[in-house]
C-alpha cells in the first residue's frame, strides 16, 4: 500500500513523514485556492528532494483559472515529468495529456 500525504501549503523536509511515498499538493474543491507558482515550485522541490512521487490537485476551472492552471501544469511537467494531476474539469484533460502527465479523475 502506498503512503501518501496531502498538503495545501508547501511541505518541508521537517513535516514530511519518513514513510511517505507520494505528496498530494493543491486543492481539488475551490478554484480560488489555486496555489501560486512559488508554492507549487516549493512543493515540487520538497517531493524531488525527498525522492517522492508527486500528484497535483486541481479544481473546477473557469476561464481565468484555466489559464493559470495551464501554466502550473506546464511547471509540473518540466520539473517532475510523468507526475499525476487530479482533474475535476474536462477542460484540463487535454492540457494534462499534452504535457505528458498522468490524468486522474
Amino acid at each position: 500500500m502506498e503512503r501518501a500525504y496531502f498538503y495545501s501549503s508547501p511541505p518541508t523536509s521537517k513535516n514530511i513523514p519518513s514513510d511517505s511515498e507520494r505528496i498530494y499538493f493543491g486543492n481539488e474543491f475551490c478554484e480560488y485556492l489555486i496555489p501560486s507558482e512559488k508554492n507549487l515550485n516549493k512543493a515540487l522541490k520538497s517531493a524531488l528532494d525527498n525522492g517522492l512521487e508527486f500528484t497535483f490537485l486541481t479544481a473546477y476551472a473557469g476561464d481565468e483559472m484555466f489559464f493559470r492552471y495551464s501554466s502550473l501544469i506546464k511547471m509540473v511537467a518540466e520539473l517532475s515529468p510523468g507526475s499525476e494531476v487530479v482533474i475535476n474539469d474536462w477542460g484540463l484533460l487535454k492540457t494534462v495529456q499534452k504535457f505528458g502527465l498522468e490524468p486522474v479523475l
